[in-house]
């Protein structure tokens, strides 16, 4: 049920009787639509009267779309919402309908998720997210009995009604792209809604090209033995010397199980002992499963700086960093091309000499 595609064809305008098109969504001020008035929204911005087009019509008597002012993660299948409260800040789901707005949560940690179309339930795991089988849905029941988070796969063929507002539905079936309600695209990460706004709707859109996440890296390293944040879990090899450290950077992007997808990241900090005290290096690259095409590195330390396919598959960033006593480092990663930005702790540190691994 594709009910927002009318955004593509409707254009800003007062229709009068209580009825305006604004930002392509139709919204009722004092009453509900008649079908005089959406048949004049019809004739005036030249929509075609097919069978869907109606049902998108019927429907917007009932829902104008999904507000979001909660952030979204997507880790592969997995997604959340994080609603709530938090201080004076409160993160929700809302529904607009002709009897006002209808605010709602995420379901909670070790609730019921039911299938539809015969699928078996789900569970919401212990961080709040929700494992959605290839090309799944979330769907959410705000009218009539059983009210509560449904979920369903394209191949269900689940044919929903008024009753019923798909929340979010994965774009692929790897899952590295969602869908909300709205038309706003969530990727891989976290996705704020206040990065930066769709001119059509007029609704959060946080694409993952040009989002940025910060700080998916932070560590400090006073000594091998006495290492902090990021660094803390990093493996030391005995024949690493603290005054001449090469640490690789091992990224969660593998050739060998995830599709191709390019990645930027800019390592920023401050060594206190070392020739090159200030951190300042940017890498890229594109990662296929024949190789790494297209690296490059430019900054403070790209001459430290090599970028490989490690023995595991998986992207490797190894910097001779020279002496770390005293040494941070913040890693931030930028969403280009058909990549994502990378989640916080999704990259390892390891502290060795070798030239790859």
């Amino acid at each position: 049920m594709r009910i927002f595609e009318m955004t593509k064809v409707v254009h800003d305008t007062d229709l009068g009787a209580g009825l305006e098109v604004a930002g392509g969504k139709v919204n009722v001020a004092d009453s509900q639509a008649t079908d005089v008035e959406l048949s004049d929204a019809i004739a005036e911005n030249n929509i075609t009267d097919a069978t869907e087009e109606r049902q998108i019509l019927d429907n917007i008597r009932y829902q104008d779309g999904i507000l979001f002012t909660a952030p979204w993660e997507l880790d592969g299948l997995k997604v959340k919402a994080y609603t709530g409260t938090s201080g004076v800040t409160q993160r929700f789901l809302s529904i607009h309908t002709t009897g006002g707005y209808l605010s709602f949560m995420f379901p909670a940690a070790g609730s019921t998720v039911k299938g539809l179309g015969g699928l078996a339930d789900l569970t919401v795991d212990a961080q709040g997210f929700v494992t959605l089988p290839n090309w799944g849905a979330l769907w959410y029941k705000w009218s009539g009995a059983d009210l509560g988070w449904y979920y369903s796969t394209y191949t269900v063929g689940y044919d929903a009604t008024v009753e019923y507002i798909r929340v979010v539905g994965l774009g692929s079936d790897n899952g590295h792209v969602g869908h909300l309600a709205d038309g706003t695209v969530i990727n891989q990460g976290m996705n704020y809604p206040d990065r930066v706004t769709s001119v059509a709707g007029k609704r959060p859109a946080p694409y993952r090209r040009y989002v940025r996440n910060l700080g998916v890296f932070e560590g400090f390293i006073e000594n091998f033995g006495l290492q902090e944040g990021d660094y803390n879990a990093s493996v030391v090899h005995p024949s690493s010397v603290r005054t001449d450290a090469v640490v690789h950077y091992r990224l969660p992007l593998n050739t060998t199980t995830l599709t191709a997808q390019m990645y930027r990241l800019h390592f920023t900090g401050h060594q206190y002992q070392a020739a090159k005290k200030i951190i300042d290096t940017t890498v890229c690259g594109y990662p296929y499963p024949s190789g790494l095409h297209h690296p490059e590195v430019i900054g403070t330390h790209a001459a430290e700086t090599t970028q490989y396919i490690g023995s595991d598959g998986h992207v490797y960033i190894r910097v001779a960093w020279g002496d770390v006593y005293f040494h941070t480092l913040s890693i931030d990663s930028m969403g280009v091309g058909n990549g994502f930005p990378l989640k916080h702790g999704s990259i390892q540190a390891i502290i060795n000499p070798a030239a790859t691994l």
